[in-house]
C-alpha cells in the first residue's frame, strides 16, 4: 500500500482543525504515515503527525512568493505517495511535485478563494475585480492538473466539478 502522505500548508495554523485534527489524524488512524509542512517553531511529533517546519513569515509577499519554494523543496525531501495542498498559491508547486515525482497530488479548497478577495480589506479596491477573476481562472486550470480536489462546500465543489471528475466535499462542521 502507498501509505505516506505529505500535507503542506504555508497560510494555516499547524493545528488548523480541518488540516490537523480532521485530515492528519485521520490519515493516521487509517495506518498512513503523514508529514505536515507548516509554519511552526521546530520539527516535531504530534498524534502520529511528523511536523516538519517552516519558517514563520510575517509578510504576505514573502508567504505567497517565497515560502512556497521553500515549501517544494522540503516536499520533495518527503518522498511522499500522495501530497495535499491547502493553499491556492501552492497550486504551481502542486504541479511541479507531479513533474518531479509520480506521486498523486490533491488540492483542498477550504472555501471560494475568488470571492474572499472582495472580503479583504489590504486588498485595493480597483484590483478586487481582476484578482478575483485571475483566482478563479488560475484554480481551475490548475485544478484540474492535479489527480483529485476536496472541498469545504457544495458551491466550490459545484465550480470544481465542471473542469475535474474527482471532486469531494469535507464540509467544515465542528461537533459540539
Amino acid at each position: 500500500m502507498n501509505n505516506k502522505v505529505c500535507i503542506l500548508t504555508t497560510v494555516h495554523e499547524t493545528f488548523d482543525i480541518r488540516i490537523f485534527y480532521k485530515e492528519a489524524q485521520s490519515l493516521v488512524k487509517s495506518g498512513y504515515q503523514v508529514t505536515l509542512l507548516a509554519q511552526h517553531e521546530q520539527d516535531v511529533e504530534v498524534a502520529g503527525v511528523s511536523i516538519v517546519a517552516l519558517p514563520k513569515v510575517q509578510s504576505r509577499i514573502r508567504r505567497m512568493f517565497f515560502l512556497p519554494v521553500r515549501t517544494f523543496i522540503l516536499a520533495l525531501r518527503q518522498a511522499a505517495d500522495i501530497y495535499h495542498i491547502h493553499d491556492p498559491e501552492l497550486l504551481p508547486i502542486g504541479l511541479l511535485i507531479k513533474q518531479f515525482t509520480k506521486s498523486r497530488v490533491i488540492y483542498d479548497a477550504h472555501e471560494d478563494y475568488s470571492s474572499t478577495v472582495w472580503t479583504r480589506e489590504w486588498i485595493p479596491e480597483f484590483l478586487k475585480p481582476f484578482l478575483s477573476k485571475a483566482i478563479n481562472n488560475i484554480e481551475l486550470f490548475l485544478g484540474k492538473e492535479l489527480d483529485g480536489i476536496i472541498t469545504a462546500d457544495p458551491f466550490v465543489a459545484r465550480k470544481f466539478s465542471n473542469v475535474h471528475e474527482h471532486v469531494v466535499t469535507l464540509l467544515n462542521v465542528h461537533p459540539l
